[in-house]
This record gives structure tokens, sequence and C-alpha cells, in this order.
């Protein structure tokens, strides 16, 4: 967890919630980043900015193309 994530947290900014959303990366830079940026006191906005370059197993695409490409 990135030390800006944490202070904001500790400092009421953020709930636990949204705390757990940044977990989903260890890249302080990314948690960070969305921080700057405002999207990061909502925790369905962190978890969509985090996950938004990876698929579902059940997208179509990877349905079409397979899982393991």
């Amino acid at each position: 967890m990135s030390p800006v994530i944490r202070k904001a947290f500790r400092e009421g900014r953020l709930n636990l919630d949204t705390l757990k959303a940044y977990t989903l990366t260890d890249d302080h830079e990314a948690q960070e980043a969305i921080w700057a940026a405002g999207w990061g006191s909502n925790a369905c906005s962190v978890r969509t900015r985090l996950t938004r370059r990876k698929l579902n197993a059940n997208h179509r695409a990877v349905q079409f193309v397979g899982l393991a490409a």
C-alpha cells in the first residue's frame, strides 16, 4: 500500500472498502495516480481503474480466443 493512500485512510479521507480496493495492485505509482486524479475516494472507481485493462474470464473475447491467449 502506498504511503500516500495509507495516510489518506488514517486521515479519514477514504473508507476501509476503498482501501481494500487499492490492494488489487502493489504498484504504488498506479495507486497514487488514481488518488491524484480524483478517482480514489470511491471503491468502485478504484477497482474499475485498476482492472480496466483486464478482461473477465466470461468476456466474449476470452471465450472466442481462449483464456491462455
